[in-house]
């Protein structure tokens, strides 16, 4: 299964590095009385988005559970079949330490399901290139530019999210170090 961790006070769920949210956390003063946690994490960005309508699933550390830095280079790989199972559309997006988009010099900030281009491995698997510099112009469609250094996040966020992400139980792929 996975670990609990606390970040900005809401309890997450944590499955290969990634930090699932509450199941209940868009519900939070709704179907309960926990308006201060979300109001704790609406303060730290936390949108608070029902789970039949979105899950946002986000990454701070690599598989070593060191935390992700822009002087290293990463891959994330979907397995054959295994990319988020939504009913709309699934995102990942590269925040820097400022919790803002990081500049690069392909003006790309997150790859989607509908990012054109994205290059398939011969085993129907997908890899994308977490790194500051281009993995090369042949791997530059699943290229996903981080800082040149220092910490940054990612947030991967499916849109009306099949049964295995409400409940939890779709691992994301681990973030991998490249040597």
């Amino acid at each position: 299964m996975g670990e609990a961790m606390t970040a900005a006070g809401v309890g997450n769920r944590v499955v290969n590095g990634w930090l699932y949210p509450p199941p209940n956390l868009g519900r939070l003063g709704v179907v309960s009385d926990e308006f201060r946690s979300r109001a704790i994490g609406a303060a730290g960005g936390i949108i608070c988005h029902d789970a039949a309508e979105a899950v946002y699933v986000v990454a701070f550390t690599d598989s070593d559970g060191l935390p992700l830095n822009g002087v290293n280079r990463y891959t994330l790989r979907f397995d054959k079949g295994g990319l988020p199972p939504v009913h709309e559309f699934w995102s990942l997006t590269m925040y820097g330490a400022d919790h803002n988009l990081v500049d690069n010099p392909i003006s790309r900030y997150a790859i989607r399901d509908r990012t054109p281009g994205t290059k398939v491995d011969a085993d129907g698997s997908i890899t994308l290139y977490l790194q500051s510099n281009s993995p090369g112009k042949d791997k530059e469609s699943n290229w996903l530019p981080t800082p040149k250094q220092g910490a940054f996040n990612m947030a991967l966020r499916a849109y009306v999210p099949g049964e295995q992400i409400i409940r939890q139980t779709w691992k994301p792929p681990t973030v991998k170090k490249v040597n």
